[in-house]
């Protein structure tokens, strides 16, 4: 803006519109932050489900690869008194160890609940084993919950070896109904 002055025009704003652009600006950034946080939990957490389905099928894809001669097992590992311990590897009886993952690879916060899958080598870890015909075994039907702050998602096997997801909030996923 331009002003007179004595030697003609300055040029330059004044003290008051630069604090009132200032103020506004600091009120968009207070409005927007809290919802820009929860966009980076929900995609903390959704990087860990597709990561853990991500697993899932590299083990099954190579359990039905090789056919009759191999499987693979996931087994989970989760600290009994404190869920944001966690770790689970995948294995092939043909080609060894294809994967390790822990809570650590992760960003924290992220706790994960396993549930009605067996422990094929009675080891105490649940374990979700994949075989040429898909896994049909009655061990095989489980979930995996990934839980972040209040948002979680189900990874699930059903006894046909089917791999789906679900979640509790807007993740982009189908609704657990719960």
């Amino acid at each position: 803006m331009r002003r007179p002055s004595n030697l003609g025009y300055q040029l330059g704003v004044t003290m008051i519109e630069l604090m009132i652009t200032i103020a506004i600006i600091a009120i968009l950034v207070a409005v927007a932050l809290p919802s820009f946080s929860g966009t980076i939990e929900r995609q903390r957490l959704r990087f860990a489900v597709e990561t853990i389905v991500s697993d899932l099928r590299l083990a099954q894809t190579n359990a039905i690869a090789q056919g009759a001669r191999g499987s693979s097992v996931v087994e989970f590992t989760v600290n009994g008194g404190d869920a944001s311990i966690w770790s689970y590897s995948v294995n092939n009886t043909l080609l060894g160890a294809l994967v390790n993952r822990s809570s650590t690879d992760f960003a924290g916060g992220l706790s994960l609940a396993v549930t009605n899958f067996g422990d094929s080598d009675g080891d105490g870890n649940l374990d979700v084993t994949f075989t040429a015909d898909r896994g049909l075994d009655a061990d095989g039907d489980g979930s995996v919950q990934i839980t972040l702050g209040s948002t979680s998602a189900t990874v699930s096997r059903n006894l046909l070896g089917l791999i789906s997801v679900c979640s509790n909030a807007s993740l982009g996923y189908a609704s657990c109904g719960n």
